[in-house]
C-alpha cells in the first residue's frame, strides 16, 4: 500500500504552503483537491506543467485528482458535473496522476428510497458513459461516498455499480470517515465492496466531526486489515477536516507515523 495526503487537510492554505507542510511531514504523494469555485485548482484553468514543477522541487508526486462531485439528480446536474470531470481527467492524465476522486452531489429534499436508486443508477450511467476518456488516459475512478451525499451507502455504490459496468477503472474511495457519520461499518464495507476498491481515505471521526488521526471512533486499524486480507496494494490517503484547524500542522505531521503503524501492524 501506498500513503498518501489530501490537499484538503489545508484548506486555508495556499497550494503552496499546503505543499511545502505536507513535504515537511515526511508525505511523498498528493491528491490534489481540484473543486471548482474553491480549493487548490480548478482544472481547465490552471497549467500543469507548473504543478509538476512546484511538486518536484519538494519531491513530491500527485497520486490523484479529487474533482470535487458528481450529480444524478437531474439532467443539469449531471451535464454539468460530467463536464467538469472530463477536464479533471485531462488534467490528471497530465499529471500523471494514478486516479481521480469525487463524490456526489447533496442528496435532494424531495428524496424517496425509489428515486434514491434511480439517482446512484444514473451516477453509475454517467461513469460508463466516461470511459472512453479513462481508457485514453488510463487512469482508474474512485467514486467517494460521502455523509448526506449522492453515494453514501454500500448499497448506493452497488446500485451505482450495477449500471457502470464491471470495466476495472470504475472502482470505489472508501472514506471510513464519512462512512462513520453514515453509520456504515468501514470492515463490512471493504469486504463486500472488495476488488473496486482503487482508493481509500482514512480519517477518523466522532459522530459526523472529523478529528486528528488516531483520536476518533473510527475503525481504521479493522478496515486496513480487511483490505491487507484482500490483497489491497493502492493507496491510503490521509484526509483531515478538523475542527480545530489553529493545529492542523500538528495533526499533518501526526499523521504520517499513524497510517504507516496502520499498514504494518
Amino acid at each position: 500500500m501506498k500513503l498518501a495526503i489530501n490537499t484538503v487537510c489545508l484548506h486555508h492554505h495556499s497550494l503552496d504552503d499546503a505543499l511545502n507542510i505536507c513535504a515537511a511531514a515526511g508525505f511523498k504523494n498528493i491528491e490534489l483537491l481540484s473543486v471548482p469555485g474553491w480549493k487548490h485548482v480548478e482544472a481547465g484553468k490552471v497549467c500543469a506543467r507548473e504543478l509538476l514543477a512546484k511538486a518536484a522541487a519538494l519531491g513530491l508526486r500527485y497520486t490523484g485528482v479529487h474533482a470535487g462531485g458528481i450529480g444524478g439528480a437531474d439532467e443539469r446536474e449531471v451535464r454539468e458535473s460530467v463536464a467538469y470531470i472530463e477536464k479533471a481527467i485531462a488534467l490528471a492524465k497530465e499529471l500523471a496522476a494514478d486516479h481521480i476522486v469525487f463524490s456526489g452531489f447533496p442528496w435532494p429534499a424531495d428524496l424517496t428510497p425509489e428515486r434514491r436508486e434511480a439517482i446512484c443508477r444514473q451516477i453509475g450511467r454517467s461513469l460508463k458513459g466516461l470511459l472512453p476518456q479513462l481508457e485514453a488516459a488510463n487512469l482508474p475512478v474512485a467514486l467517494e461516498n460521502h455523509y448526506h451525499c449522492q453515494i453514501e451507502t454500500v448499497q448506493d455504490y452497488l446500485w451505482a455499480f450495477e449500471s457502470a459496468g464491471d470495466s476495472p477503472l470504475i472502482g470505489a474511495t472508501l472514506d471510513t470517515g464519512h462512512f462513520t457519520s453514515s453509520q456504515v461499518d468501514v470492515t463490512e464495507a471493504a469486504r463486500v465492496l472488495g476488488k473496486r476498491t482503487n482508493n481509500v481515505h482514512i480519517k477518523d471521526h466522532i459522530g459526523t466531526q472529523s478529528v486528528a488521526l488516531g483520536t476518533g471512533h473510527t475503525d481504521n486499524a479493522g478496515l486496513v486489515r480487511e483490505l491487507k486480507h484482500l490483497g489491497y496494494a493502492r493507496t491510503l490517503t490521509c484526509e483531515l477536516e478538523v475542527a480545530d484547524y489553529e493545529n492542523i500542522v500538528q495533526h499533518v505531521n501526526d499523521a504520517k507515523p499513524y497510517i504507516e503503524k496502520l499498514m504494518t501492524a
